[in-house]
């Protein structure tokens, strides 16, 4: 079966597309004088076809690009500034907090610190979440 691909701008092949593909090339490659539209597509051809080269955009007008740095996460801010108490203590708060809750899941505890140890903030959000009251170990802890 053979697929067949439809494109609204094409330009065709050879001589008689060549006029037509110039139209959308602003840069010449100095290395090998092939056409280029734009100065990412030339650091990409400067990285496959003459990888022992550098590229520098200046020789073409360009100033480099400078790499962006990801903002902070707001959550992981808020991670980071939470001191949590003792796992012992967390324990103790989490047996009353059940008491009071779900007495049924007493016996659960032991394996749910150890699922969320060191992730206790995600705990806290989903045990406010599951029983719709806010948890803070913080202030449960003694």
């Amino acid at each position: 079966m053979h697929a067949i691909l439809t494109f609204d701008h094409y330009l065709g092949g050879g001589k008689k597309g060549s006029q037509a593909r110039r139209k959308g090339c602003k840069l010449i490659c100095k290395v090998c004088k092939s056409e280029s539209p734009s100065i990412k597509t030339l650091t990409i051809h400067y990285a496959s076809k003459h990888s022992k080269l550098t590229f520098d955009p200046k020789d073409y007008g360009f100033e480099p690009e400078e790499k962006k740095q990801k903002p902070q996460d707001k959550k992981k801010e808020a991670k980071t500034t939470k001191k949590y108490p003792t796992t012992e203590k967390i324990k103790a708060a989490l047996t009353e907090f059940y008491k009071k809750n779900a007495p049924e899941k007493l016996d659960n505890i032991e394996k749910i610190c150890t699922k969320y140890e060191g992730k206790w903030e995600t705990l806290e959000n989903a045990l406010s979440k599951k029983f719709s009251t806010e948890v803070n170990f913080i202030s449960m802890c003694p």
